[in-house]
This record gives structure tokens, sequence and C-alpha cells, in this order.
């Protein structure tokens, strides 16, 4: 029995020792795996901070383009408010010029025209007495209204039309001898005519280069009529000396204009050229009072005022700060360009033509290479002319005024664009993701409903044209007539003077247009975003976007880091637990 005994325990004693070993064996096996952890984490970490600046670029490229976007975004907004100026001052300068020469806009005749040139305009433009009759110093002579300076000559000028600028009908050739037109490039009379004086007629044309112009540049279209004007013809200059009697040389010789005929029967349109300068902003008006005489239709007076800083004329002019600005919006646009085009390069250009956002890019890139064209061309031919004139000689600013309105426009027309192309970088954005797929997936059903929207413009401006063209202003032409359609979706119409000219047609008009628009278009433009979101997947809301933020690999490797680095403090905290608990129950009976 004692054999058997001590059998057994021999027995027990390999096995505790054999379980002993395993336990030792699974804790260094464990070690093990918890330095190769160890391993495997430093080592990831050397290679993370060995990582290159690039790798770091390439990993948050979309990140960092956004965010580069915002500030070129800032910046460019910061430089087109800067360019457009200060706008109260510049709409101030303008109305208060259009107020000076407001009796021009009450002309509706030849012989009015003569009275206005010979009242108010020489009154305004060559003041020599005070409100109470006295005599103005000679440091007030010389400004028009007594607030703006003229630079150089004020200029009057004719446009005119041959006498057989239309056919006579054979019907009536016995009876006519000739046919006046409408004033066009073809039409147009350059042979001089008037009384002669010295053997040669008096009024002889002057093509505006004479006076810096561009014959195709400073072109001006009527309001109304819609004809193009060039800016040379018959000139008249009246000189602005700051003297007592400019006013008397001055009205003498528009009196002698009317004596010798300037105006007859073959005149198509007469301006009133100058340019005023205001001081206090240091910007020009460039002033034109343009009456048009259209052979078979009344006469339209306009007053066209157009403003200009003389720094965006003459860099000298400028602000630093300023030009600075505009500097780095051009070079970013540089840079901008450089990075398409790399794109392209890499992509290929069948892939890179492949996505819409590319067109974006090249046409948002292409107006602003338009638009700083015209920018600093206007300065280049600014640069050329004299500034200012003399007070006997007449230079036109109208070239670079038209090519800094361009700039504007464009620019103008540009900012939207650039504006909308932060809809790109804000796709990421679950929401705005959600509302891209929403546009994507009506646009082909809208562009029909927009096709079925022009035929019903085009189907009721005929109509308008037709039954009120020669009846009512707003249906003249094609053009106002849909103009005058958009008005009338928006509510904008006048049903008693529609009914007058035509009692029937105009109420039918009127109901079946805005039915067609209002209710049937709009309605359907509804259904096709209510049957697109329907058949969308629902937007993603917030515990979505977090859950799969953090299956990204990245932040998964990142928590896990975290965990490990707690791990020491976790487990002090639970030993600390234990020892309460013994205390506790040392306590206890």
């Amino acid at each position: 029995s004692r054999s058997t005994s001590f059998g057994y325990m021999s027995t027990d004693f390999a096995s505790v020792a054999l379980g002993a070993d395993g336990i030792m064996q699974q804790a260094k096996k464990g070690k093990d795996d918890r330095g190769r952890e160890a391993g495997q984490e430093e080592e990831e970490e050397e290679e993370e901070v060995h990582k290159t600046c690039m790798d770091q670029v390439r990993e948050n490229r979309r990140t960092i383009e956004s965010l580069l976007y915002i500030v070129f975004l800032i910046l460019f907004t910061i430089y087109a408010m800067y360019a457009h100026g200060n706008t109260t001052d510049a709409f101030a300068f303008q109305q208060q010029v259009k107020n000076i020469f407001s009796p021009f806009l009450l002309v509706t005749s030849v012989d009015e025209w003569w009275t206005f040139m010979t009242g108010p305009f020489v009154n305004v433009s060559f003041p020599f007495r005070w409100y109470n009759g006295e005599l103005l110093l000679p440091d007030d002579l010389g400004f028009v209204n007594m607030q703006f300076k003229p630079l150089g000559t004020i200029n009057v000028r004719q446009l005119r039309v041959s006498s057989s600028s239309c056919k006579v009908s054979s019907r009536l050739s016995i009876q006519l001898k000739s046919c006046v037109s409408d004033f066009s490039s073809a039409t147009e009379d350059r042979v001089p005519f008037g009384p002669l004086a010295g053997g040669m007629n008096k009024f002889v044309y002057k093509d505006s280069s004479e006076f810096g112009c561009g014959s195709s540049q400073c072109l001006f279209s009527g309001p109304i009529t819609k004809i193009s004007y060039p800016a040379g013809g018959y000139i008249v200059s009246l000189a602005t000396y700051a003297e007592t009697n400019t006013y008397t040389i001055a009205r003498t010789a528009i009196l002698q204009l009317k004596d010798d005929l300037f105006i007859d029967r073959y005149t198509s349109a007469v301006s009133v050229d100058l340019t005023l300068y205001n001081a206090n902003q240091n910007s020009i008006a460039i002033v034109r009072l343009f009456l048009e005489l259209p052979p078979g239709g009344p006469i339209y007076p306009t007053v066209d005022v157009s403003v200009v800083p003389v720094p965006q004329l003459y860099a000298g002019e400028a602000n630093v700060a300023y030009l600075v600005l505009e500097g780095f919006v051009l070079g970013a646009v540089v840079l901008w360009s450089f990075n398409e085009i790399f794109k392209m390069y890499n992509l290929g250009m069948k892939a890179y033509l492949s996505r819409y956002w590319s067109y974006i890019d090249l046409l948002n890139l292409s107006l602003f290479y338009v638009s700083f064209s015209q920018r600093y061309g206007a300065l280049g031919v600014a640069g050329s002319l004299k500034f200012p004139p003399d007070s006997n000689e007449f230079v036109s600013y109208l070239q670079p005024a038209i090519m800094v309105w361009r700039w504007k426009n464009i620019m103008g027309f540009n900012a939207i664009i650039t504006w909308l192309k932060m809809l790109r970088y804000m796709g990421q954005v679950p929401f705005m993701t959600h509302l891209i797929v929403l546009f994507q997936a009506t646009a082909e059903d809208v562009a029909w409903l927009v096709l079925i929207g022009v035929i019903v413009y085009m189907a009721f401006g005929l109509a308008f044209l037709l039954s009120y063209g020669d009846k009512m202003e707003n249906f003249v032409t094609l053009s106002t007539n849909f103009g005058s359609l958009y008005s009338m979706t928006l509510g904008n119409f006048d049903m008693q003077a529609l009914s007058a000219v035509n009692g029937y047609l105009g109420p039918f008009f009127v109901v079946t247009f805005t039915l067609l628009t209002t209710v049937m278009l709009l309605n359907m433009f509804m259904a096709i975003v209510i049957n697109a979101l329907s058949k969308l997947a629902p937007s993603p809301t917030l515990a979505n976007v977090l859950e799969s933020s953090l299956q990204h690999p990245a932040i998964k490797s990142r928590i896990a880091r975290i965990a490990n680095a707690m791990k020491p403090l976790t487990r002090l905290m639970g030993e600390d637990e234990e020892d309460e608990e013994g205390g506790m129950a040392s306590m206890l009976p």
C-alpha cells in the first residue's frame, strides 16, 4: 500500500510539474506575442515618422485642395470688391451728371434740340455767373455746373446716310427722287457737306482713330432702335477755356451750326461728347448726349454716362495693396492652370475630358485670362492717350473705358462659376453628395422640360409680336417679347393695356401663357424632382457617417494604439479596486 500511495504521489507531482511547464510556456508565448506586437507598433511609428511630406499630401490631397481653394475664394472676393471701387460714389457721380443734363431727355424734335443746346446746355457747360448774377472768379471758371472739370473740348458730332440709301418703289419713282434709310455701315455717308468755305464744304468727316478710339471699339448702340453707331462723324469742337467769354463763343458756334443747316433730313444721329473729371473721387465720366433721328419713327434722346476710376486706367494712380492683391490672384490662376495641365498629362486627354468638372475648370480659367487681358489692355490703351488733354483738343477715353467695362462684366460672370465650384469640394459632405446625385438624376428630364419652355416662349413671343408689335413698346421686337413674357411669368403685366389694344386676343394670350408656364411647367418640374427623390437612397445620417469613418484603416490603427497605451492605466486601476475590496473584506466578521 505504501508503494501504491508513493506511485500515486509521484504521478501527481509529475502532472503538477507538467502543468507548471505548460503555464510557463504559455506565459512566455504571451510575452513573446506582446513583444512582437510592440515591435510592430514601433516599426509602424518609425514608418509614419519617416513618411515624406509628399506622402502626406497624397493621402490628404482632397482636403488640402479644398483649403487652398477657400483661401483663393477669400482673396478673389476681396479683389473683386476692390475692382468695382466705391459703388456709392460712382453711382452718385453718374446720377449727378444725368441730373445735370436731364432736360435733354425732354427733346422730341430738332427744334427742341437747338433750344436745349443754346439754353440749358451752354448754361451748365460754360457757366460764368453765380445764381445771384455775380461773375465767377477766375479759379471758379471752367467747370460744368461749377462741379466737374471738362477734359478737353466738347464735341458736337453728326452721323448721316446717303440720299440713295434705300430704293424707291417703281410706282412712286417719278414723285420721289430720294429715299432715306436707317443708319448702318453700308448706308453711312462720309462725303463732305454744308456751305462752301474756301472752295470746300464746311463739314468734313473725321474718323474716330483721329482722337484715340478704334473704329470698331467705341460703338454706341441705341437703346430703342438697337442700331450701332461709330464714334466718328462730322465733328465741331467747342473749346473749354476757363475764361468768361467761353460761354459766348460756344453759344455763337452753336447758332452758326443752326444757320449752316447742320441737321437735315439725311441726319441719322447727333451726339454731344464730353469727358468730365471729379477730383473728389479721382474718376472720369464719359458723357454722350445721343439723339437718334430714325427716318420712319420718333426721336429718341439718350443720356449715356460711363464712370471710370482713374486708377483703373493708369496703374500709377492705383493703391499698392490692390496691385499686390491682384498679383496674388493672377499668380493663383497661373498655378491653377499648371495644375490642370498636370492632371491632363497624368490622366490622359480622354480621361480628363470625361469628367464634367474639367469643362467647368477650363471655362473658369479661360474667363479669368480673357478678363485680365481686358484689364491690362485698358492700361495699355489708356497709357498711349494724353491725360489730361488741353482745353482745345479732344481725346476719347471711351475705348479703355469699354475694356474696363468688359473686364468687370466678364469677372462678374466668372464670379458665379468660381463660387459655385465650391460645390465640387463640398462633395465629401454627405448631404451635398446626396444633392449632387439628385441633380444628376434629374438633369436629363429637366433639360427636356427646358426645351418645352423654349417652345412655349417662342410660340407666344411670335403671337405677341404679330398682335401687339406695332401697338405696344414692350412687344416691338422678338427679344423684347421674351423679356415681357418673363415679366408676365412673375405676374408683372398690364391686362388693361393689353385689352385696350385687342380685347379678345389679349386676355386669351395672357391666361393661356400663364397656365402653361406657372401651372403646367412648374408642376412638371416639381414632379420630376419628387420622382427622383423617391428613387434615391435616403441621405446618410450623422451616425452612419461616424460609423463609416471609424472603419477607415488609419483611424482603426490609431484607436488600437490609444487602447494599448491605456492598458497600463486600466491594469493599475484594476489593482486599486482589488486592494479596496480586500481591505473591506478583512473588516468583515
